[in-house]
């Protein structure tokens, strides 16, 4: 983060661009350190099957982006296993109806490719499969 903010203050005209940032899982994590202790500015925040705690103050989050996306499943089983997870229940309802905030519910997908495999989904993988064929 400090190297970030030093380019923006080093050549402000050329760090116009807007920055978008997506976390996936505990990458989640680092995003809202980054938010909430460096005061990090987004234009969208984007989490996905994010491990963070669904009582976390997404506060400084909301505030520091222009959008702040959410996606979640009930299928999403790692989300649950350390933390009560918003990739699993999404945001509660302190934080949804806020302007700017997206919380989206995507019922078929799994955190992992072995989650949905053993909830009964088939992997194909007939591209790879093809490609290997050629050889």
């Amino acid at each position: 983060m400090r190297h970030l903010e030093a380019e923006q203050q080093k050549y402000p005209e050329e760090c116009q661009e807007p920055i978008h940032v997506i976390g996936y899982s505990n990458g989640s994590n680092v995003i809202y350190h980054a938010m909430t202790t460096y005061d990090a500015k987004f234009n969208n925040v984007l989490l996905l099957g994010a491990s963070l705690d669904a009582d976390v103050d997404f506060s400084a989050m909301i505030q520091n982006s222009d959008e702040f996306h959410v996606f979640w499943s009930e299928k999403d089983s790692s989300a649950t296993w350390i933390v009560d997870g918003i990739g699993y229940q999404g945001l509660s309802e302190e934080w949804r109806d806020r302007e700017g905030v997206f919380n989206q519910h995507v019922p078929d997908v799994w955190h992992s490719i072995h989650q949905g495999t053993t909830a009964g989904f088939e992997y194909h993988t007939e591209v790879a499969e093809a490609k290997s064929d050629e050889k």
